[in-house]
């Protein structure tokens, strides 16, 4: 819970922020998470969308990540646009 609070998904009393409800949109590690909805307000997307792609690559299965990064993230991250 300590890290979710300091990600800023979660309030000082321990509910869901705004950020929060955003970043459970992605199947991801909350800093993961965090990082690409950050990513579009500094306009980096791109960059950092590989970036987790490859980090998510060596931490899972490939079939998974495919399977994840093809039909979750990338519109995930598109509705930001």
């Amino acid at each position: 819970m300590y890290q979710l609070w300091i990600l800023g998904a979660l309030d000082n009393t321990g509910a869901l922020a705004t950020l929060g409800r955003k970043m459970i949109e992605f199947p991801l590690d909350p800093a993961l998470s965090k990082m690409l909805i950050t990513s579009v307000d500094m306009e980096c997307s791109a960059e950092v969308l590989v970036s987790t792609y490859v980090r998510t690559l060596t931490y899972t299965n490939y079939e998974i990540c495919v399977s994840v990064i093809g039909k979750l993230l990338i519109p995930s991250i598109l509705q930001y646009f």
